[in-house]
């Protein structure tokens, strides 16, 4: 047993480590499997924030005093939306990246499957939903967020013309007035 243990000891180590097509073919697929399988979750949880935050709006938008509250849903829902988007945009990164290696290393005769299965160079990724739909809700926070500021500044002017209105007329000089001049 003490030879089979110094055998070990002086035999030479590999410097290279190879793998089979098959194998790095099987590692890339599991690294982009991984990768949509994290933007899925991401995009599930966007879902869920942005529904709870929609749906706080719509609960706050009629009461009164509500738009600190209104402002705080637009901010966390950018937020997320751009925290969301920012991550998906890395894991389909990562995704073209580790496509790009499978590009560079496959065999000119494989036969079988791609590494992502129809990939298309026309461009039109950023209108694909993992890329669009964190930048879509981030668009439609913003658009909240200017509709009621829209809305608060038009009530305070309603406001302000109704009292500067209720001055106008108390101050209208009467007949009585001695400031009538007829």
């Amino acid at each position: 047993m003490k030879n089979d243990l110094s055998l070990k000891k002086t035999s030479p180590k590999k410097s290279e480590y190879t793998m089979s097509n098959d194998a790095i073919f099987i590692e890339i697929n599991e690294r982009i499997e991984r990768e949509n399988e994290l933007i899925h979750h991401r995009m599930t949880w966007l879902g869920t924030f942005q529904g709870l935050l929609f749906g706080a709006v719509a609960i706050f938008w009629g009461s009164k005093n509500a738009a600190p509250l209104i402002l705080l849903s637009c901010v966390v829902g950018s937020l997320v939306s751009i925290s969301i988007g920012i991550a998906v945009r890395r894991a389909n990164l990562s995704i073209k990246q580790s496509s790009q290696v499978w590009d560079n290393i496959r065999p000119t005769d494989w036969c079988r499957l791609d590494s992502e299965g129809f990939r298309s160079d026309s461009g039109a990724s950023w209108i694909m939903p993992g890329s669009f739909i964190p930048w879509l809700f981030l668009a439609t926070w913003g658009a909240i967020l200017l509709l009621l500021v829209l809305t608060h500044c038009k009530s305070q002017d309603a406001a302000n013309s109704f009292h500067v209105h209720v001055v106008v007329t108390s101050d209208v000089p009467s007949e009585r007035s001695p400031l009538n001049l007829r």
